[in-house]
Parts: C-alpha cells; sequence; structure tokens
C-alpha cells in the first residue's frame, strides 16, 4: 500500500484541516507555503477580521486595503475598533476615513456582521 501523505489528500480533505487551524498567525503561515495552500487557508484567514483604526502607526490596515488583496472577498464578519492612543486629536476622523476605505474596498454582498466599536 502506497504511503499517503498530505499532498496526495484530497483538496476537500486538506481544506477540512485547514479550516481546524485557529490562530491566524498560523493560518498566514500556511498561505505563504504553496498556492495550493493559499487558496485553502485564505478564506478562514479572513473570515473574522478585526482593526484597530485611528493610530498612527496602523500599518496592517494600508496593506489590508490593497487592491490585490484576494482575501477581502471572504470577510464574513468585520469589526472595526478605535485604536487606544495617547492623543486623540482627530482619531475619531481618521477612523471614520479609514472605515469608509475599508467598507468601500469589501465587494458587495459579504459581509454577516459588521461591528464597529468607538467606546473609549
Amino acid at each position: 500500500m502506497a504511503k499517503l501523505t498530505f499532498d496526495n489528500l484530497s483538496e476537500d480533505v486538506k481544506a477540512l484541516i485547514v479550516d481546524r487551524i485557529l490562530r491566524p498567525t498560523d493560518l498566514k503561515n500556511v498561505c505563504l507555503v504553496n498556492k495550493q495552500l493559499h487558496a485553502l487557508a485564505i478564506k478562514p484567514l479572513y473570515r473574522h477580521v478585526a482593526l484597530d483604526l485611528g493610530s498612527a502607526k496602523d500599518t496592517r490596515l494600508s496593506a489590508f486595503l490593497s487592491p490585490h488583496n484576494a482575501g477581502l472577498k471572504h470577510i464574513r464578519q468585520l469589526r472595526l475598533h478605535l485604536a487606544k492612543v495617547r492623543d486623540s486629536c482627530n482619531q475619531k476622523q481618521h477612523a471614520g476615513f479609514a472605515t469608509r476605505l475599508v467598507l468601500d474596498f469589501l465587494p458587495g454582498d459579504v459581509l454577516e456582521e459588521f461591528r464597529w466599536d468607538t467606546s473609549e
């Protein structure tokens, strides 16, 4: 009997295995293995997205809003939070602008849940 390896598994079985990976950092690493695993891991990686907005150091947001971001179409739950910063001058304006950009970049009718938390 031939030795069964991960590469020999059907795509459905691989998808079930990838769906069991819970940590986003692990899913990100799976995406980096090869094109097939990238296609399988990007869905659970982007299914639930939480972003802190209104911080000058928000580098994740610029990468997230790339038109080449293949994960945007897989977002089902989006939670936006106001970042905790010392100097909150213009923070809500910055966060509001970022929120508008995020919503503009999402394909239509993909969100199942949206939360915008501005509690301080």
